[in-house]
């Protein structure tokens, strides 16, 4: 795996491309984007940027240089599993190896930086780690532990009498319980907490529209959490509990399936943002009956389906943060990230805003801003290289054919343009004056 990452020159110069830097600004044609170990040092327009004297040029002529996409909500074990119960079935070191697997395919499909929201033990720990020290290849990772959930949650399962001690969810009850469960996992090593306020349509002991969370509950986890500097998010699909979280600090709600306009009130004087995650809603509507999915799953996310879009459109009207969050591999295969760009376009934004919703706004979401999710001096040199342009296109990004080049911290790990250049970059020269 690691042999497919290049060496990594001193500095690297993208010259010719239109740039998408991110920040929203307007598109600059003829760019140059310069990295130097690893970290952009200088970015604009060709006329105005000297190329240091022996980097390494990458001629992006006639292509879009733009930031690594972030995606705010995967789940790097999950495998298309049809229920809860299938999840926690293959063993942890099984779930392992599909952990290891999706990554590889999350960061070939442009995503460099993700959260997960979600493992079983501490996969995404383990993992991350993995990929840090260079044994691994993906996507930067912002790990959680398991879903905390109250008794007849969100990933609570598994009757009384069949506990399962390495599952999804670890239950927990009372504000007590959640203080010593957010210590364990930060001990473990997590930069998020992952925690359930509704149950979802797979949830077997109660409805995606229940409460399953009391105030004083969520309300002790996110102090803990944050007392620890550590991110909170929360999944949310009942409109009591979105604004019980709203009222509490959590960083980010995910789904946020039924908002009205109190709750969008109080996101527009909160810090939380929104991670809609559509793709969780779309992956059921358009393939309940080729993964032959539970009337309960099915039932609910037809019902749900005007609610979240609604919600959505209010939320992004309303100038609430919005993050791309796919969960990715939940019935839409690992590496699908980008269909939820094509979601946000399809109610109501404009491929600009899409774009940051997975790029600056992402990173601003998970508390990356000042690390990735633009192309700035100073900030890590993670960009993609593309033939077309997704703000003409924005579903493009849906076609790996499309990725050029896959750059994470100054080093090449992925696109087309990569397998013939393993000695060196691809149509690269070094400058010399």
């Amino acid at each position: 795996m690691v042999n497919h990452m290049l060496e990594t020159p001193d500095t690297v110069c993208f010259t010719g491309g239109t740039l998408i830097d991110g920040t929203g600004r307007d598109p600059i044609p003829d760019s140059t984007v310069i990295l130097k170990r690893g970290r952009v040092q200088n970015v604009g327009s060709s006329k105005q940027i000297a190329i240091p004297r022996g980097s390494t040029v990458i001629d992006a002529t006639n292509k879009t240089i733009m930031p690594g996409l972030i995606d705010c909500h995967v789940h790097l074990i999950y495998n298309r599993y049809r229920t809860l119960e299938e999840i926690d079935k293959p063993s942890l070191e099984e779930a392992m190896i599909h952990a290891i697997k999706n990554a590889e395919e999350i960061v070939d499909s442009g995503f460099t930086t993700v959260r997960d929201c979600g493992t079983r033990g501490s996969i995404a720990v383990a993992v991350r780690d993995g990929i840090n020290m260079g044994s691994l290849r993906g996507p930067r990772i912002l790990a959680s532990g398991p879903v905390l959930t109250t008794t007849a949650g969100l990933t609570d399962s598994h009757p009384e009498w069949m506990p399962c001690t390495l599952s999804l969810g670890r239950v927990v009850d009372g504000p007590w319980e959640m203080v010593k469960a957010v210590r364990q996992q930060i001990k473990l090593g997590v930069n998020n907490i992952k925690i359930g306020g509704s149950a979802a349509e797979i949830s077997p002991y109660a409805s995606s529209r229940m409460p399953t969370i009391m105030e004083e509950e969520l309300g002790t986890a996110v102090m803990v959490a944050h007392d620890y500097e550590r991110r909170v998010a929360f999944h949310c699909q009942a409109l009591k509990t979105a604004k019980i979280a709203l009222k509490v600090g959590v960083d980010t709600i995910e789904h946020g399936t039924r908002l009205d306009e109190e709750a969008i009130s109080l996101f527009k004087h909160s810090k939380t943002n929104l991670i809609p995650t559509l793709c969780t809603l779309y992956s059921v509507l358009e393939l309940a009956d080729s993964l032959n999915l539970m009337a309960k799953q099915v039932e609910e996310m037809r019902d749900h389906e005007a609610t979240w879009v609604k919600s959505f459109r209010l939320a992004h009207e309303s100038g609430v943060k919005i993050a791309l969050g796919s969960d990715a591999g939940n019935r839409y295969p690992q590496g699908g990230g980008a269909r939820e760009l094509e979601f946000m376009v399809r109610h109501g934004m404009s491929t600009m805003e899409a774009l940051e919703a997975g790029t600056r706004k992402a990173a601003e979401a998970i508390g990356m801003e000042e690390e990735v999710g633009t192309l700035e001096a100073g900030k890590r040199g993670d960009l993609l290289i593309l033939d077309g342009n997704p703000i003409v296109d924005i579903n493009l990004l849906q076609d790996r054919s499309n990725l050029w080049l896959i750059v994470k911290g100054g080093q090449a790990i992925g696109g087309r343009g990569l397998p013939r250049s393993i000695i060196q970059w691809p149509t690269s020269r070094v400058a010399q004056n």
